[in-house]
């Protein structure tokens, strides 16, 4: 099938929670993130001539609990923005991180019962909300077969953790090395294995990953797809890497497209800190497929959920 005939789905994905910056646990932070993420997705449906919507992580986990006043403070205090998004379109997940108080300071957890009784105990209330929470994604890619069977044990459709080919040693701990690079169903005993069809089984949603250099890198390294990158490394590598895909799984963090000092910005140079940098991706996906006469469809991971279950 030539290029011109093969539709692009994509699937934008956003994590509500305050990214590889220190944990704040002030409201007016937390309102502010959640303001930009509305911003977001105003931009994102003009951009996308209202085709466009997004699945939105939104935290919940002990952390929070500790430091807002439950768990699910965030699904609480930003309910009626969440349901207006779920009222248009968009799908709303479950995002938990595994951490724990230690000596006054929050630190990953390596106790992973602990971890899986944490994300068992917030997962269950989530049905106390008037949206369906059908997804999940767990908090720096940290995985293990524990946590998996806790996701399924939830009853959720599809998780979107897995960064394909990425491994960290240092807590918290994630190994994606084998996992595939396209939707699979994760076996019981291994995270990493896709199994055979099975009605009703979980499906891990990986991330899509690119080689992307930097502004102080001398060769690309792949990195998955951030369309709060600054376009002018991020466009020029998808040049060369779209027409292989057929399936794009996106990421971007509000709070990476807020204002920040010199300093802060110094120390993650492919992010703009702008969120004009997420409609200009956006841009560029689409004038990619009309100058290469492919559709572009996007989805969000029920959506596509939905498909794979066909």
């Amino acid at each position: 099938m030539s290029i011109a005939n093969r539709p692009l789905t994509v699937v934008m994905t956003a994590d509500c929670c305050n990214g590889p910056f220190a944990e704040h646990a002030s409201r007016p932070r937390w309102q502010a993130i959640f303001e930009q993420a509305a911003v977001l997705q105003r931009m994102i449906h003009w951009v996308t001539r209202e085709r466009g919507h997004a699945t939105w992580f939104v935290r919940a986990d002990n952390q929070i609990g500790a430091t807002l006043g439950d768990p699910l403070a965030c699904f609480q205090e930003w309910l009626p923005l969440l349901l207006a998004w779920h009222q248009a379109g968009e799908a709303i997940g479950f995002h938990p991180h595994c951490y724990r108080l230690q000596d006054g300071k929050w630190a990953p957890s390596t106790d992973e019962v602990g971890n899986a009784a944490m994300l068992l105990s917030t997962g269950h209330r989530l049905t106390e909300l008037p949206i369906p929470i059908t997804v999940a994604r767990i908090g720096e890619a940290h995985m293990t077969d524990l946590l998996s069977m806790a996701l399924r044990e939830l009853g959720l459709r599809a998780d979107c953790t897995a960064l394909p080919g990425r491994v960290r040693t240092d807590p918290p701990r994630h190994d994606w090395s084998r996992c595939p690079r396209v939707p699979y169903r994760p076996a019981e005993d291994d995270y990493q294995a896709a199994q055979p069809p099975v009605d009703g089984a979980m499906w891990e949603i990986p991330f899509s990953m690119l080689p992307i250099q930097g502004p102080t890198e001398d060769a690309p390294r792949e990195r998955y797809l951030n369309l709060g990158f600054r376009p002018e490394y991020l466009q020029p590598a998808l040049e060369a890497w779209l027409p292989e895909q057929d399936l794009i799984v996106t990421l971007m963090h509000p709070v990476e497209t807020l204002e920040v000092e010199e300093d802060v910005a110094a120390q993650f140079p492919l992010l703009a800190f702008e969120a004009e940098a997420v409609s200009s991706n956006l841009l560029y996906l689409q004038e990619y497929c009309s100058m290469t006469n492919r559709l572009i469809e996007f989805v969000t991971v029920p959506e596509l959920v939905n498909r794979l279950s066909l």
